[in-house]
Parts: C-alpha cells; sequence; structure tokens
C-alpha cells in the first residue's frame, strides 16, 4: 500500500508538459479553429453560389468518409509507427481543407471532403494514442482533458476570427482564414516531433491503471 502511494504521489508530481504533449494541445487547438472554420466558410460560399440547401449534403459526405476511415483504420493490424500515421493523416487533413481557399464550385469541396474524411477519424484515433505516450499513468486523464478542451477552445475561436473575415471579405476570406490555421496547426505538430517519435517507439502502450 505504502509503495503504491509513493507510485501514485510521484505520477502527480512527474510533470506532463513535455514538447511532444504541448504540439499536441496546441495543434487539437489549431484543428478545432480551422475545421469550425471551414463549415461556416462553407455555408458562406455555398450561400454566395445559391447552393444554400446543398451544405447538409457536402458535411454528410465528409463525415460518412470519416465513418468508412474510422472502420477500416481501426480493422486493421497497423505496424507502421504512430508517429508516421499521425503526421500523414494530419498532413492530410490539414492540408485538405486548407486546399477548399481555391475551390471554384461546392462540388469541388464536397469531392475534397470524400478524400480527406478518411482521414479524419485516424486522425483522433492517432492523437488519443499519443497520450498513452506522452504522459504518466496517472496523469493520462488529465491529459486527454488538456486535449479536448483546446479543440473546444480552438473550435469557438476559428468560428469568430473566420466569422469576421467573411463578414468583410465574404467566404473567401473565411477560406483564407481556414488555409492560414490550418499551415498554422501543422506545423506546431512538428514543434514536437522528436518528443513524439522517440515516445512512439516504444514497443508498447503505457499500462493505464484504472
Amino acid at each position: 500500500m505504502d509503495q503504491a502511494a509513493a507510485d501514485v504521489n510521484a505520477g502527480r508530481k512527474e510533470s506532463i508538459w513535455g514538447p511532444g504533449l504541448i504540439a499536441v494541445c496546441v495543434t487539437w487547438f489549431g484543428l478545432g479553429a480551422f475545421q469550425s472554420a471551414a463549415g461556416i466558410s462553407i455555408v458562406a460560399f455555398a450561400t454566395e453560389a445559391n447552393m444554400k440547401q446543398y451544405t447538409g449534403f457536402v458535411f454528410a459526405c465528409f463525415s460518412f468518409s470519416s465513418l468508412i476511415g474510422a472502420l477500416v483504420y481501426g480493422a486493421k493490424n497497423w505496424t507502421i509507427p504512430l508517429w508516421k500515421r499521425f503526421y500523414f493523416c494530419l498532413a492530410v487533413v490539414d492540408l485538405g481543407i486548407g486546399s477548399f481557399m481555391f475551390a471554384k464550385h461546392l462540388w469541388v469541396i464536397m469531392i475534397i471532403y470524400l478524400f480527406i474524411g478518411v482521414c479524419q477519424a485516424p486522425t483522433w484515433v492517432n492523437g488519443n494514442q499519443l497520450m498513452l505516450h506522452l504522459v504518466p499513468p496517472t496523469r493520462f486523464t488529465e491529459g486527454m482533458a488538456w486535449m479536448g478542451a483546446m479543440n473546444s477552445i480552438g473550435g469557438s475561436v476559428g468560428s469568430a476570427i473566420a466569422g469576421q473575415f467573411i463578414d468583410r471579405m465574404g467566404s473567401h476570406g473565411g477560406f483564407i482564414v481556414v488555409t492560414a490555421l490550418a499551415l498554422t496547426s501543422l506545423t506546431i505538430a512538428l514543434f514536437g516531433f522528436k518528443q513524439i517519435k522517440d515516445s512512439t517507439e516504444q514497443p508498447m502502450l503505457t499500462t493505464v491503471s484504472v
């Protein structure tokens, strides 16, 4: 009992804020920001093109594609290192949504959504798995809470910023914000590259105490 208590106390004292966790949390802030900004920018774009009634279908395509990605990703026993999967899926989502700025038609955005949606759910899965490598077992819940909170805050901030640009410049202004946030998110993720790579090359995940 005394040893167990000592281990718990040691875990509580151990800091979770290494470069890897900071990068993931700020990346999740950016992920929430540019995805929420993309949502309202697409609605503005469709409204300008008199196609607002089709926006629900466009978002449904993204959700359906994400579902397919989740099923395929979860069914496969991956041998590719987690850090490679994390950066690949994140880059696909970030660069794909960032390309909306160059779309000339709503259906082009829909097609892009269909392609990049398959990496949406795996991106979240990879982020959650990173927490098992980046934080002490007794601080796992705290790490997940920070990641979720940063994503939610990012969503609110992204919508607010994009809304201001849409009011002034139309949907193109919103997509400029989306692209800037997406590229920033990807750049920040690279900040913790070394720690993320080193920690995920461990042969086994950290055991989570329950």
